[in-house]
């Protein structure tokens, strides 16, 4: 991981093209990874300070990390980007292979230099976020130069960025100075993990590279920030938690009630290094022609319904996320009362960059639908079933449903067993006609893959 570039993906246009730029806004996206919507106030409320508009029913497009921010950055929902999980792909093998509708093409082609700063290694170019002409793998001890990052990257990418496993690594590769460099480093991470899962690194990050870029040629930074995601605290078993939860075994009340507690403790610390953030802006005199978004990938359960941590299920704590945007001065902007039916997928994220980068006007009624989807494929990670009992819960979960929201109203379609879960009466028919529809479309994108090979 550490500093990737990929000049020939997101090269930079010379001369004429970037002069041409020079008007356009600077981008920046910063994905607040897990923050559920009503858990977020407190940052919302200083990110008001700043001149953010805030938005309510914004609607992820999945319940975790990679099909979500895939749907960010190409505009499609989980079933036509495919970056989602099966009965047959889990975990490390789900990725984006369509980077090709990424915006952050469109962007190179406008002359923006672009950059991805992220601790998470599903947002990263390994797993598809491609284009980019720097990804910097905030979660890599700031000690380790790029030399030993390109050294260290080869090691990382085996163990999935455990420590312990990544430190053995090292070892084997009878790397002795960057062994003594990452232990020193990690060792201090340590003493801030998991308060801190790489805000420090992104701050210090981005100050640099805001240092260097010269502000003739617009710049797209796409930042992931994973402080509110577990775990909370050292030594806790997420994985054993997880996978116990999967097979339908509630947690315990001493894990619910610490994951209540320290969730909001982590938000409180997201909101400050996300203040430094647009201090930084404001500072390098970034921060008032820039197109700002803040949101959420997805939320986190907390002990609703028996559940912790996120994936698989449909629940309005893993969807519901907060989204707030300012908008550059530079630009004419047009804002819409947003009525109560209003609801906003984050497929919804790339025209509304694409549109401030082409037009003098921004009107974000582009953001806005009477009908928004969420997609869930199962389980994403590999689990393995003791006995029977669990084995059936498991078969419940692994199933192809759909979120529709409308009009006000919810409801869960399983597609595998085609029959709505969620709520069993439908009071309006809209939610069954869209369903359909979005089923159709589905099935027609398929068809047009396989007879075009």
């Amino acid at each position: 991981m550490g500093e990737y570039c990929e000049e020939s993906a997101g090269s930079i246009q010379g001369g004429d093209s970037a002069m041409n730029n020079i008007n356009s806004p600077n981008i920046f996206l910063i994905v607040l990874d897990t923050l559920r919507e009503d858990y977020a106030t407190p940052i919302i409320k200083e990110l008001s300070r700043f001149g953010f508009i805030t938005y309510q029913n914004t609607i992820a497009t999945a319940p975790w990390t990679t099909p979500s921010h895939a749907s960010m950055v190409t505009g499609l929902y989980p079933a036509f980007h495919g970056a989602h999980e099966t009965k047959e792909k889990k975990d490390i093998r789900i990725k984006l292979e369509k980077h090709e509708f990424s915006f952050v093409n469109t962007l190179s082609d406008k002359g923006y230099k672009s950059f991805l700063l992220s601790p998470n290694i599903y947002v990263s170019p390994y797993f598809g976020f491609r284009g980019f002409n720097k990804f910097i793998d905030t979660s890599i001890p700031r000690i380790l130069n790029e030399k030993d990052v390109e050294e260290f990257s080869k090691i990382i990418y085996k163990t999935n960025t455990k420590i312990l496993p990544t430190i053995k690594a090292v070892l084997k590769e009878k790397h002795p100075r960057l062994f003594f460099k990452v232990f020193a480093g990690y060792s201090l991470k340590r003493l801030r993990w998991p308060k801190d899962k790489g805000a420090i690194n992104t701050v210090h990050h981005l100050k640099d590279l805001l240092a260097v870029n010269s502000q003739e040629t617009p710049l797209f930074v796409m930042i992931n920030l994973l402080e509110v995601h577990e775990p909370y605290v050292k030594g806790e078993n997420v994985s054993k938690l997880r996978e116990s939860n999967r097979k339908g075994h509630v947690p315990s009340d001493r894990v619910t009630r610490r994951w209540q507690r320290r969730y909001p403790e982590q938000v409180e610390y997201l909101k400050d290094k996300l203040i430094e953030i647009m201090k930084l802006l404001e500072e390098f005199g970034l921060f008032d022609d820039s197109l700002i978004i803040v949101t959420s990938d997805h939320g986190q359960m907390l002990g609703e319904h028996g559940i912790i941590g996120h994936g698989t299920y449909l629940y309005d704590e893993l969807l519901r996320v907060p989204l707030a945007i300012k908008y550059p001065e530079n630009r004419k902007v047009i804002i819409n009362e947003q009525e109560d039916t209003d609801y906003i997928s984050l497929t919804k994220i790339k025209p509304l960059v694409i549109q401030a980068v082409h037009n003098d006007t921004i009107d974000d009624s582009i953001l806005y639908s009477p009908t928004v989807f969420a997609e869930s494929y199962g389980i994403p990670e590999r689990i393995r079933p003791t006995n029977r009992e669990e084995q059936e819960y498991v078969n419940s979960l692994e199933k192809y449903r759909i979120a529709v929201y409308t009009r006000g109203e919810k409801a869960i379609f399983n597609v595998t067993d085609w029959k709505f879960e969620h709520p069993k009466g439908l009071s309006n028919p809209e939610i069954k006609r869209s369903v359909i529809k979005f089923l159709e479309a589905v099935v027609s994108s398929r068809r047009l893959k396989s007879t075009t090979g």
